[in-house]
């Protein structure tokens, strides 16, 4: 009795098989890795975005705070002067 083995066509075939399923899982890899680098370019570029509205605001608020400042020290100026010239004037009443 000649016996045949069967068994290495079967193992071609079901080698073949998980070469294909290991093919198709790297393909979906490299699309969630592709939509993952995705999503960190967003959050980049969102990050980017928030600082330069922050350093906006910042320079918007520095500009306000100056000009309150030149303000305060206009009237400062201003209350000085008039200090002077009443102490002047009581110098002069004496």
């Amino acid at each position: 009795m000649n016996k045949r083995k069967l068994a290495p066509e079967v193992s071609v075939q079901e080698s073949a098989q998980p070469e294909g399923y290991a093919a198709k899982l790297a393909v979906v890899a490299g699309l969630v890795t592709t939509f993952g680098d995705i999503l960190a370019t967003w959050a980049a570029t969102l990050a980017l975005e928030e600082a330069a509205m922050t350093d906006l605001q910042d320079q918007a608020n520095a500009r306000m705070q100056e000009e309150r400042l030149l303000q305060m020290q206009k009237q400062i100026d201003e209350l000085s002067a008039q200090v002077k010239q009443l102490t002047k004037q009581n110098a002069h009443n004496r």
